[in-house]
């Protein structure tokens, strides 16, 4: 019935897509805002306009004027989501699921996923669950997303396995530039820039010295500006000086191409 009356009302009906747009389509946040309606019998143009100059929306759904009417039993989002996450069959999704946290939120690559272990039967099995489950979103058939929200939740997880999912991270990008060498600069490498700096990051992070090296040389023929591709070259310069003496034919090619 309140839906019916909201889709009547062009200009209420907008701002409820506003809404859902500005809460990254992810469900939990959506219900928080769902039942904060519902409760306080406010219209949706109302809460857009608390929400629209929000840097993160979430956080003002965390407060508790909007907390209490998602679940009398929850102190926050996150552990909404760990209850819905942990009635899954865990032993299928993690191994798919914790290593997708690693990336960058938009965009991934489902191929990167369900191919990750050689069992792509099995890996598209665990993202049609978390799919079901609004864990992860398709943008289309060959891209899925997650809200940032999610993307921590994951990653605060992998922190308590003993799989190094970072690691798996970082050599399933390596793996991908090197499957795509000869030709870095085509429109499906592009796509994959975000994956690929964040994978960088992750690299320095947790001391993955060859493999980082391998990252910053890759990306400095991926970027399109010639300042950063300068600082990736000196950055992977750095790292075998510093980390990997036996590449010392590696840091003199660099160098040629610094020289360049």
């Amino acid at each position: 019935e309140d839906r019916a009356q909201i889709i009547e009302d062009k200009e209420q009906y907008q701002a409820i897509r506003k809404i859902c747009e500005k809460l990254g389509n992810h469900p939990l946040a959506l219900e928080q805002c769902a039942s904060y309606l519902q409760s306080n019998i406010v219209q949706p143009t109302k809460i857009f306009h608390e929400l629209e100059h929000e840097k993160n929306p979430l956080t003002s759904l965390e407060k508790e004027k909007y907390k209490i009417f998602l679940d009398q039993g929850a102190a926050n989002t996150l552990q909404v989501l760990k209850k819905n996450y942990d009635s899954l069959n865990r032993n299928r999704i993690d191994p798919y699921f914790l290593l997708m946290c690693l990336f960058a939120p938009h965009g991934i690559n489902i191929e990167l996923i369900t191919d990750a272990y050689g069992k792509k039967d099995e890996g598209r099995e665990a993202l049609e669950e978390l799919e079901r489950n609004s864990l992860i979103y398709g943008e289309s058939k060959v891209v899925v997303s997650l809200h940032p929200l999610v993307g921590q939740y994951g990653r605060i997880l992998s922190r308590t396995e003993k799989f190094d999912y970072h690691k798996k991270f970082v050599e399933l990008v390596v793996d991908f530039l090197q499957n795509n060498r000869t030709n870095l600069s085509n429109e499906q490498v592009q796509k994959e820039l975000p994956h690929v700096l964040e994978a960088i990051n992750v690299s320095k992070e947790h001391e993955l010295w060859k493999l980082s090296e391998q990252l910053h040389s890759f990306c400095a023929n991926i970027v399109t500006e010639i300042d950063e591709r300068i600082d990736l070259l000196k950055s992977a310069n750095q790292i075998i000086h510093d980390y990997l003496p036996s590449e010392k034919k590696k840091q003199l090619f660099l160098s040629v191409q610094l020289g360049k």
